[in-house]
């Protein structure tokens, strides 16, 4: 939609120094039923719920961040801050993929 809001911006200019020839005219007049056709599709089409795109590495990054959490917190010095840490988290809960769910759910 930017590049078609670019193009009308360039045709205005040029129409604006005086400029007004067939060659500038059949581009305008399809650049403008374009623009219609994708409001209309813009208009038309189901509001998608906002998802946060999310590192394709997240995931393992965490697990390798907690697994050298142990190692980081050995020791007596460290004991107050694992305590700590544990009191943060009530529970932990780990989901199977969406995919792998719904063919649990199938099976059943």
């Amino acid at each position: 939609m930017d590049g078609i809001s670019r193009k009308f911006d360039n045709f205005i200019k040029v129409i604006a120094a005086g400029v007004r020839t067939s060659s500038v005219q059949g581009p305008l007049d399809e650049l403008t039923q374009r623009q219609k056709d994708l409001e209309a599709k813009l208009a038309g089409a189901p509001e998608q719920p906002w998802v946060p795109r999310l590192h394709p590495r997240l995931c393992a990054l965490c697990q390798q961040r907690v697994d050298q959490l142990p190692k980081r917190l050995e020791g007596e010095a460290n004991r107050e801050v694992l305590e700590a840490a544990r009191a943060l988290i009530d529970q932990a809960k780990i989901h199977p993929p969406v995919a792998l769910a719904a063919e649990r759910l199938a099976s059943n």
